[in-house]
């Protein structure tokens, strides 16, 4: 019976030595990173892991190549960075290099490919270089000269040729642009604020065309007599009005010192606009509950339109962090970040695929960045901005799920290895008493 007793303990203590083992081995083999790693960290590590070595950043997505180097995602890894204060993990200089070697000193315009860009990629082009104080870099005069060959001079606004491209995700169709509009008119006039070169166009025109922009329900159309969904293609909603076109004025009159200008825009009205076109889900859609059609299919909801709130909010004073559907954007915006990660035993092929052993953390390629339209790199451009508008950018100093994981592993194991020694050693020193009376 003692025999038994004494293989029962034996049988105990090899498997706590063995659980001290396993715990050791998945401590040597996890990557170093991930025992310690925070949602800020997983999300620098994979964005500097995206730069190449001409400078450009991946799009993570398929917007172009896996290993091309994409423009706009450049120009917003850079702004993301530098909001998150991590650029000494990036090659800044050689990102900056990169995109002024796009500017075609022909037209002014930067290139993507071989195409040109439109208002959009050349204005945050033009405000990445810009927060870095780099825009002697490019041909400033010939980028004035782009924006003004878009220039309405009867009416101080501006507009795209046919194909150009404004604020992502606000067309039914690519065609609007090509008509006097207030998305082009943000777009130039951004580029010529940053070129301070806001002389050269009739700002009093501009002013007056926004006014005319005004709805009933207090948000702005994308044009001024702008009515129903289909606006000439642009999303909006019964009254004309919408999400982006309310942004896209708000900015122009702040960039021209008339956001306080109490005849023009009625703060209260328009803060009170803004918030009705959040969603159940935290995020915003296009046009406000109220409208006849708020949620239609055409009425989408996301990332980007999150953004345009939060920035008009901000700049109108009415971001409260008590409200309810604040803290409901900051929830939605960090539950995009993907940090989905699992466990693998075992992989045959570990060499082959590129792991330092056969036991490791898999996760995919976009591990850290945010989940949503278009591309990764510009979904995570909006995350970091809204967070930082909602004064919440240290929610990503908290812990990784995974991190959580391997501690949470290493916890219970420790824990099943100190209670199993401790019974089988007792078990063991009375068999060894009751041996020795004998």
């Amino acid at each position: 019976m003692n025999r038994i007793c004494l293989k029962r303990a034996v049988i105990l203590i090899s498997v706590a030595a063995l659980l001290t083992f396993s715990v050791t081995t998945y401590l040597a083999l996890i990557p170093p990173a991930a025992a310690f790693e925070t949602r800020r960290q997983t999300l620098i590590r994979t964005l500097s892991l995206g730069q190449n070595p001409d400078g450009g950043f991946l799009s993570f997505s398929g917007l172009v190549p896996s290993s091309e180097s994409c423009l706009p995602c450049t120009a917003e890894a850079l702004i993301m960075s530098r909001e998150l204060n991590s650029l000494e993990f990036i090659n800044v200089s050689s990102a900056i290099d990169y995109i002024v070697s796009k500017q075609n000193q022909a037209t002014g315009s930067f290139s993507f490919g071989t195409s040109p860009l439109g208002l959009y990629m050349n204005t945050v082009c033009v405000k990445a270089l810009s927060t870095f104080n780099q825009l002697q870099l490019i041909n400033g005069t010939k980028m004035v000269e782009l924006v003004l060959d878009h220039y309405n001079e009867s009416s101080g606004t501006f507009y795209e040729p046919e194909g150009g491209s404004g604020l992502p995700m606000v067309l039914l169709n690519p065609d609007p642009y090509n008509q006097s509009n207030i998305v082009s008119t943000y777009l130039a006039i951004s580029i010529l604020d940053d070129l301070e070169s806001l002389e050269v166009i009739n700002t009093s025109k501009t002013i007056d065309w926004v006014a005319d922009c005004i709805g009933v329900d207090g948000g702005f159309r994308p044009f001024p007599n702008a009515s129903g969904v289909s606006a000439s293609g642009f999303v909006t909603g019964y009254s004309g009005s919408g999400l982006p076109y309310t942004y896209c004025a708000i900015q122009i009159l702040n960039i021209l010192n008339q956001l306080e200008t109490q005849n023009i825009v009625d703060e209260e009205l328009l803060i009170e606009f803004i918030w009705n076109c959040q969603s159940s889900l935290g995020d915003f859609k296009i046009i406000p509950q109220g409208d006849p059609w708020f949620g239609a299919a055409y009425d989408r909801e996301g990332i980007w339109e999150t953004l345009y709130a939060f920035t008009a909010l901000n700049l109108l004073g009415g971001l409260d962090a008590n409200n309810e559907g604040f803290n409901a954007v900051i929830t939605n915006t960090l539950d995009r970040q993907r940090l989905a990660y699992q466990f693998q035993i075992f992989d045959v092929n570990w060499v082959q695929h590129g792991y330092s052993s056969p036991f490791f953390l898999a996760y995919g390629q976009n591990y850290g960045l945010f989940s949503g339209d278009l591309y990764d790199i510009g979904t995570s451009f909006c995350a970091v901005q809204i967070l930082a508008l909602a004064e919440a950018l240290s929610y990503l100093d908290a812990f990784s799920p995974r991190c959580l994981a391997v501690w949470q592993y290493m916890v219970i194991s420790g824990i099943c290895c100190i209670v199993l020694f401790i019974i089988s050693t007792i078990v063991y020193v009375k068999l060894k008493q009751a041996s020795v009376t004998r």
